[in-house]
């Protein structure tokens, strides 16, 4: 959203378009999606017993996740 938002005032207030912000508008959409996915990985790794990463590791690469999706909003 933060994305079209910046695309929407530029187009508007300065008449600006620039078609190359509607595909990062699009990558970071992808890119949501395969966050969402990866995080639902780590949950379902995370609830079973059986499997040999610990629970540390999934915290730190659940961080990780969280921290890159942040910083493609700022």
């Amino acid at each position: 959203m933060t994305i079209h938002g910046i695309y929407v005032w530029l187009k508007n207030i300065h008449q600006l378009d620039w078609s190359w912000i509607q595909a990062c508008e699009q990558a970071a959409y992808e890119y949501k999606l395969l966050l969402n996915e990866h995080f639902k990985s780590l949950s379902m790794i995370n609830e079973k017993k059986e499997d040999k990463i610990s629970g540390g590791l999934v915290k730190f690469l659940t961080r990780k996740v969280y921290d890159c999706y942040s910083s493609l909003h700022q």
